[in-house]
């Protein structure tokens, strides 16, 4: 449904706003809805998320459905059924104050602002109220939803236990005074009052009374919006580093009988204090270890924890995390599987002693250690969550690290010299979606084992988007625990034939420095890579490189002789290359005689926008060895044990290489760093160290012989594995999780998600023959099949298996089932609706359905959720496939309906089926 242009003053009457409700997927409004009439379409807001709008045929279907759902529980959110305001009017986006081209747009801008309506007052004079003694774990969208009952409200928030609505007019205003001063919401009673300031002012206002309330990203953002110098820039900057390293600091935990585990692990979640991942251990003998988030453990700390939460017999632990001591400590299995996710060999390796001792945290597959290695460093601690990365990590030094930082005491961490770490920059690449340190804490773990054991030397890098006043900000964290950093932004063409911009950041202890530090002059900034004279400089210094150790810097010399054949570009490939445009197969080719594009964590399942390839017919990805040399690891380093955890080598791989530092490069800058700090006896910044010299001869190959053409093409798509895929209700191919898996396992298996008939009102027979016809026509491809189905769709699959013409199938020599994956399955649903009703009263023959996958030697796997919806009793409803299907079955947790485009365990179970 659209607005004709002369509809746009006016609401639709049958347009319906749900909200209150973060977690609201199609298929769940829809059947929801279609109990009062019948729905012509939804829309759900992703984001922000918590709102949707859904429309119907007929006004008296609207105020039906408004009377029965209108404050109805919806999975565990009250949600808000009225109907919708009419479209919002389209306003121009906001002028930046600070853009230098501002003044040469003066008429242009006269001209378009006399077109623009009058804006509602903002700061001072601004219609807005504050709430006080509001409930634990409210946020904007609650207040939003309730106070629009007095009147439009264009902005909301809330932090702590105040907040504030802003009204588009002072009638509303008064009105919500009227309507609110004094209530319950949430179960507590609300006050209302009139204020007047902009929303900085207020919060600041606010956290002067709640120093606990650590959401300070906003602040901060407001603080340099208004700043009017450097140093209300930097003092926003030290304020943002305070609170946020003081929130990685803030953890805690509830020790409680296992008898009320249950009953404090829901009264935190209601509150949303429940620590994300693993959130309960054992402590001791006798007790169990409830985790809390930074709010929940700040709220505790001044707080009776069995007064506040409910609940008697419990105590509260304050800085205690999963892997500390108490737990089983960080080395402990009863600890986060991700510690210790794989066990070396217990051979002791000779080493020799090194002059200084580093850590590495989010070690990757180990470039800084390879780095300082080569400078004679000694390994002390490595920390990395990826189990892929510490299989690589493991293979090639013989210790596995451990797992997630934010699990591990500081005093756990052994003493060291020198800190490295490559955090997580999805936040801050321009690939990511800019977040910065609103979404993404994980660097303040970095400060925190500063902080705690003050090692001479920290070099951290990350990737060059992380500027302005996050990159104020990292400085000034570091300024905090005693350091003083220097940062620069680096490109690694200045030693690789690639082009690789990365911030590194060398910060020293204030008080060991015994020299000043120089940036080497080897290694080119992004500016002096653009300019003539670098070039020149560079093309120099490759000579010298090539002479001394026989290798130089250009793509063709780390191109292997041979390739493998499932290096090459399928058809298929090369066809959705083509698609991105007329020149893609020319412009995406790689100059052998310069320099890579940068490699990127996706190279190979971003291949439609992102790859770079070598030319040839038909052309090919660079192989994982040639990826590894433009990194500059040496071709002694294993990149082959990336997928020993789940077989999946290839891409884990590339994706290992491309978020990893650059091993050259950090030796470079890290040899007259440790000199500055008296852990290096001598080293010139004139040249490259000798290290970085041996390192690039490991790495770089010259070729006697051209590489040939091309080399043999990868065997027929068709003969590879076929995985069918059946949606859920209301689904189709480009929905949920499926073009991710579909994507993902492009190289390993030929998966085609079926577009079943009529998806919003699925019939038994209609799906069933979906499948029948499908598989008939695969049978002559001689090929194993694989089935994936989602909710109702694993209900089809089941059936189909018991039907004789399967049975007939199947037996035959053309094709073979392989496996079957049912995710977020069921027997029955909780209120099932007119459509899904059928599926829950026919039965099933489970008796032949399960001879036929066991007879074929295939596997049943049913992937469940503890908090989903329609089989709220997950427990009932896993034993209920255990017993007729002999399925194996995993509950993870908080996965809901698995409706997220993201879903990795349904990749890794999928993966698992393949072997």
């Amino acid at each position: 449904m659209s607005y004709e242009k002369g509809d746009r003053d006016r609401a639709d009457p049958c347009k319906i706003y749900v909200g209150g409700n973060p977690e609201m997927e199609e298929d769940e409004l829809r059947g929801l809805f279609a109990k009062h009439g019948t729905v012509e379409k939804v829309w759900i807001a992703r984001s922000p998320p918590g709102f949707a709008f859904v429309w119907l045929t007929d006004e008296r279907d609207v105020a039906d459905a408004i009377k029965a759902l209108d404050g109805a529980e919806l999975g565990r959110h009250k949600v808000t059924v009225a109907v919708a305001s009419g479209p919002r009017e389209r306003r121009p986006p906001p002028r930046d104050r600070y853009d230098d081209r501002y003044d040469r747009y003066d008429d242009r801008r006269d001209r378009y602002d006399d077109r623009r309506p009058p804006r509602r007052p903002k700061g001072p004079g601004g219609f807005r109220v504050k709430i006080t003694n509001l409930a634990p774990g409210t946020d904007w969208r609650d207040l939003k939803d309730a106070f629009r009952r007095s009147g439009d409200v264009p902005y909301a928030d809330a932090r702590g236990s105040e907040g504030i609505v802003e009204f588009n007019s002072e009638e509303d205003r008064l009105r919500c005074l009227k309507d609110f001063d004094g209530t319950e919401f949430r179960g507590q009673r609300i006050g209302v009052e009139m204020t007047e300031g902009s929303t900085a002012e207020f919060f600041g206002r606010t956290h002067e009374k709640y120093p606990d309330t650590l959401q300070c990203h906003k602040l901060a953002h407001y603080s340099t919006i208004n700043a009017e110098s450097d140093a209300a820039e930097a003092a926003a900057a030290r304020a943002t580093a305070a609170l946020l390293l003081a929130e990685a600091k803030c953890v805690g935990a509830v020790l409680a009988p296992p008898a009320v585990t249950g009953a404090v692990v829901a009264a935190l979640r209601v509150r949303g204090w429940l620590r994300r991942g693993r959130s309960v251990c054992s402590h001791g003998d006798d007790e169990k270890a409830v985790f809390l988030n930074a709010a929940g453990a700040a709220a505790l700390a001044r707080a009776d924890a069995a007064a506040t939460l409910g609940v008697e017999g419990i105590t509260f632990a304050p800085g205690l995390r999963v892997g500390s001591r108490p737990c089983g400590g960080p080395r402990g299995q009863q600890t986060n599987s991700a510690i210790y996710l794989l066990r070396a060999t217990e051979a002791s390796r000779t080493r020799a002693e090194g002059s200084f001792r580093f850590a590495e945290l989010f070690a990757g597959l180990g470039g800084f250690r390879v780095a300082l290695e080569a400078l004679g460093g000694e390994a002390a601690f490595a920390s990395e969550i990826d189990p892929h990365a510490c299989s690589t990590y493991a293979a090639n030094f013989g210790d596995v690290p451990h797992g997630d930082i934010t699990e591990i005491d500081a005093d756990d961490v052994p003493d060291h010299d020198v800190l490295t770490a490559g955090f997580p920059c999805q936040r801050f690449s321009v690939a990511g979606d800019g977040a910065g340190f609103s979404e993404d804490r994980l660097f303040f773990e970095v400060i925190r084992i500063l902080e705690a054991k003050q090692p001479r030397l920290a070099i951290l890098e990350n990737v060059e988007g992380l500027d302005g006043f996050a990159r104020r900000v990292v400085v000034e964290a570091l300024a905090l625990v005693g350091y003083r950093a220097e940062h620069r932004v680096v490109d690694a063409l200045a030693l690789l034939p690639q082009r690789r911009a990365r911030l590194y950041v060398v910060a020293r202890r204030r008080d060991v420095a015994v020299a000043p530090f120089v940036w080497p002059r080897c290694l080119a900034t992004r500016d002096r890579c653009a300019s003539p004279d670098a070039a020149f400089g560079r093309r120099c210094l490759c000579r010298r490189v090539s002479r001394i150790v026989g290798g130089s810097c250009a793509v063709r010399d780390v191109l292997e002789a041979a390739a493998p054949a499932d290096a090459y570009l399928t058809a298929a490939q090369a066809s959705v290359v083509a698609s991105t445009g007329a020149d893609a197969a020319t412009r995406r080719l790689a100059w052998l005689d310069g320099a890579a594009r940068t490699l990127m964590s996706n190279y190979r399942q971003g291949f439609k926008f992102h790859s770079e390839f070598v030319p040839g017919e038909p052309p090919r990805f660079y192989t994982r060895r040639e990826a590894a040399r433009i990194m500059g690891f040496p071709d002694a380093f294993d990149v082959d044990s990336a997928g020993t955890v789940d077989n999946s080598g290839a891409n884990r791989a590339y994706h290992q290489i491309g978020n990893a530092c650059c091993p050259p490069v950090v030796c470079a800058l890290a040899a007259p760093a440790l000199t500055a700090v008296g852990l290096r006896s001598s080293a010139s910044c004139d040249d490259p160290a000798p290290e970085v010299l041996e390192l690039l001869g490991a790495s770089a190959i010259v070729h006697d012989s051209p590489r040939p053409a091309c080399a043999p093409r990868p065997a027929g798509f068709r003969t590879r594995p076929l995985v069918v895929v059946v949606h859920a209700f209301g689904g189709h191919p480009e929905k949920f999780w499926y073009p991710e898996l579909a994507a993902t396992l492009a190289d390993d298996a030929c998966v085609e998600v079926l577009r079943m008939t009529d998806p919003a009102t699925p019939r038994i027979d209609a799906w069933v023959g979906d499948l029948e016809r499908r598989m008939d026509e695969a049978a002559a491809a001689n090929r194993a099949v694989y089935f994936v189905g989602h909710s109702v769709g694993c209900q089809a699959i089941v059936r189909y298996l018991a039907t004789p013409a399967a049975a007939s199938l199947l037996a035959g020599q053309s094709l073979r089932l392989g496996g079957v994956l049912c995710v977020a399955a069921w027997f029955s649903v909780v209120d099932p609706w007119a459509t899904i009703e059928p599926w829950c009263a026919t039965p099933i023959d489970t008796g032949a359905a399960r001879r036929l996958i066991e007879g074929q030697g295939a596997s049943l796997v049913v992937l469940l959720s503890d908090d989903d919806k329609y089989t709220p009793d997950h427990a009932s409803n896993s034993k209920l496939w255990q017993d007729r299907l002999g399925a194996t079955t995993r509950t993870l947790p908080g996965a809901g309906h698995f409706g997220r485009p993201r879903q990795p365990q349904i990749v890794a179970a999928v993966r698992d089926m393949l072997k």
